[in-house]
């Protein structure tokens, strides 16, 4: 099966699914729209870092990490008094937790925090 869009405008789906025959698993996991995005650390995803970083320590380099992306936060950080706001900057720090206790043995892996969460 496809999908495509002729002309202008936008298309937009939901509940996808790509299942193994005979009702086996999911195979489009993170695709799901409704799964959280913020709070959900990819194992996949984090092995690579982890391989990457194993990597660098292997010919002495030196990473500086970037690891928030402004597009899962900013849209909650415009008023400081709503519980979104509150909610974003809790996730942030889980994830720096996260983030310090399985990479930051390392002295292979920086990171640098160049404006305070919340700013613009």
């Amino acid at each position: 099966m496809g999908l495509r869009t002729e002309g202008g405008g936008s298309a937009w789906g939901g509940e996808f699914s790509l299942r193994e025959a005979a009702g086996g698993p999911e195979l489009l996991w993170e695709a799901d729209m409704n799964r959280s995005i913020r709070g959900f650390y990819n194992p996949l995803d984090c092995l690579v870092v982890d391989e990457l970083v194993a990597s660098a320590e292997k010919h002495r380099i030196y990473l500086q990490l970037c690891l928030l992306t402004r597009d899962l936060y900013m849209s909650a950080l415009k008023d400081p008094a709503s519980p979104q706001y509150e909610r974003a900057i809790q996730d942030a720090r889980k994830f720096f937790r996260y983030a310090v206790a399985r990479w930051g043995y390392s002295t292979s892996a920086a990171a640098r925090r160049c404006a305070p969460l919340g700013s613009s």
